[in-house]
């Protein structure tokens, strides 16, 4: 994780996706010593990333490409 990488966002709640967004910042925890990304959403919206749930862009790419294959190997 570094500052500027893209990142999916979703909501620790609703488990509903928020969208993309990138890091532009970071900041280390005081309880678990972690380092915490601040995510500016594509919608201008700012988000830690201690209170949703995030994905690298090439981890949301390859999960994508795993789902597809799974569903185009049962459909044939």
């Amino acid at each position: 994780m570094k500052i500027g990488d893209k990142v999916q966002v979703w909501d620790e709640v609703a488990h509903q996706s928020l969208g993309w967004g990138t890091i532009i910042r970071t900041a280390h925890s005081m309880m678990s010593k972690e380092e915490i990304p601040l995510i500016k959403l594509d919608t201008g919206k700012m988000i830690w990333g201690n209170r949703c749930y995030w994905i690298e862009e090439k981890k949301a790419i390859e999960i994508g490409i795993k789902l597809f294959r799974e569903i185009y190997e049962k459909s044939r």
